[in-house]
């Protein structure tokens, strides 16, 4: 499931992100093309799918499969942001070509 932007009608990655309302706000089609790109709205999306099984496995010890795969897809989203932020100029284009499947 890839998230189609934050101003989208298109499937989101993740229901709870507190990016997207600020960039509906701000009027930016993905919270990728804010200047303030990333910010601590930002934090809870940015870890690596081990990484955050590890440092918050306190309360996801318990979690079904259908939590975790729900809470995944914002990885898979991960690229989009990448592309995003090559085309606004944010980052070097070689960066897309490492930075995972392309959507």
């Amino acid at each position: 499931m890839y998230c189609k932007g934050c101003h989208s009608d298109g499937p989101i990655a993740d229901q709870q992100c507190q990016a997207r309302p600020c960039a509906i706000e701000r009027g930016l089609e993905s919270c990728a093309d804010c200047d303030e790109f990333p910010c601590k709205k930002l934090g809870p999306l940015m870890a690596s799918r081990d990484g955050m099984m590890i440092f918050c496995q306190a309360a996801t010890a318990s979690i079904t499969e259908e939590e975790y795969d729900l809470c995944m897809r914002q990885f898979d989203s991960m690229p989009n942001l990448v592309r995003r932020m090559v085309e606004a100029g944010k980052l070097p284009a070689w960066v897309r070509e490492r930075s995972g499947p392309k959507t």
